[in-house]
């Protein structure tokens, strides 16, 4: 919240709004300070309960339709500028009670706002009272009720039918034309917070789209880490994670069950997992979000393989280049890929991380032969590469 410095006196002098220091800022030498038209309507709005956010939205409605396209930019720099000499005073977010506060693949989300609007399927991921006060990796969400600001100098990057994302002065607003409550999402540019703006009514519609929402901007942040979400199923075999990734509908889930009905493996998540480099190895984090499969854990593993599924006829299993590896994993990554060093840091990671796994396109009917075949080529590779079995 951002509140004013009880040190000045607001007064009025020949129609100019001037801020005058008084008792020990007087002692100070601190300088009056005079606020013209606009600055005045900005800090007018400094009520001492109202985030940043709900000041720069109450200017932009203010202004609706004709606002100037550098007015939010202006009320940021206007704000920075007051909270920079100590004139405004913003306390910290982190003060607050989240009602919840979660683990993913070592990122500590803290969800503010009404309990109700925040979906059990995240209590399996609930962090340890030790990580409360963690200071590294920190996302704040916060869910808000009423309209997202109105931005009228935005840039597209990305529409259809489902999303919407711009381009904003103060980093990213997404939009979902298709959600059941939420009005719009304000991502800001260090990804460490984020604005949801919704309705009022917490039912069952608006928990399930802000559930998949909040995956948004915790994967906007987590690629800032060189981690990224890739659509597959995955199992976790030989002590190592190994995920079957293809388009919705050809077989992922089926042929995980395959390998845990006939070798006994732990399935680790149905539709996405969450893959980056630690210590130099491939790893896998478990993350909530796991489709219609309900199958999720919060742990990490190390990544051993890559399996593209593609259906066919027969059973057998196709090697590729390095070089289609990683643009096949490109294709199969649902995080964020809006702007160039998006993109660029993407392929960075699956360059150093995609060669040193088992990797591969399996064709197959999806009957019991297309596990065997597979598993034996992974065993084929492990026996190859994998030294520590012969120790």
């Amino acid at each position: 919240m951002i509140k004013k410095n009880k040190g000045y006196v607001e007064k009025k002098i020949n129609g100019t709004m001037v801020l005058i220091p008084k008792g020990q800022l007087i002692a100070d030498h601190t300088r009056y300070i005079e606020l013209n038209k606009a600055a005045e309507r900005i800090f007018d709005l400094v009520d001492g309960e109202s985030e940043r956010e709900d000041i720069i939205k109450k200017i932009m409605d203010g202004y609706g339709e004709a606002a100037p396209c550098t007015a939010g930019e202006d009320t940021v720099n206007f704000l920075n500028e007051l909270i920079d000499i100590g004139v405004l005073e913003e306390s910290s977010q982190k003060s607050k009670h989240p009602a919840k506060i979660l683990k993913i693949a070592g990122i500590l989300v803290r969800l503010y706002g009404n309990n109700k609007a925040f979906s059990d399927e995240f209590d399996n991921f609930l962090a340890d009272e030790t990580d409360h006060e963690s200071k590294e990796s920190i996302l704040d969400i916060i869910v808000k009720e009423g309209k997202s600001p109105v931005y009228n100098e935005k840039k597209c990057l990305l529409k259809n039918d489902l999303l919407e994302v711009w381009k904003i002065f103060e980093g990213y607003l997404v939009c979902f034309p298709d959600s059941y409550g939420i009005n719009g999402l304000v991502i800001y540019h260090d990804g460490e917070r984020a604005v949801f703006y919704t309705g009022n009514v917490y039912d069952d519609g608006l928990r399930y789209d802000l559930f998949h929402g909040i995956r948004i901007p915790f994967l906007f942040l987590a690629e800032r880490f060189g981690a990224y979400a890739i659509h597959s199923a995955s199992i976790l075999y030989g002590d190592k994670a190994y995920l079957f990734s293809a388009s919705s509908g050809t077989g992922k889930s089926t042929h995980a069950a395959i390998w845990k009905r006939l070798f006994g493996v732990s399935y680790i998540n149905g539709d996405l997992n969450l893959v980056s480099i630690s210590d130099g190895s491939p790893v896998v984090y478990g993350m909530p979000w796991c489709g219609t499969s309900g199958i999720c854990d919060n742990k990490e593993h190390i990544l051993g393989g890559l399996i593209f599924l593609k259906r066919g006829n027969v059973n057998e299993f196709i090697k590729i280049s390095d070089k289609e590896k990683i643009l096949r994993a490109g294709q199969r990554v649902i995080s964020p890929l809006w702007e160039r060093d998006m993109v660029d840091g993407l392929y960075d990671v699956l360059g150093e991380m995609i060669p040193g796994v088992f990797c591969g396109i399996l064709r197959c009917n999806m009957d019991d032969g297309a596990g065997i075949i597979c598993k034996n080529e992974v065993d084929k590779y492990v026996i190859k590469n994998d030294k520590s079995i012969l120790r």
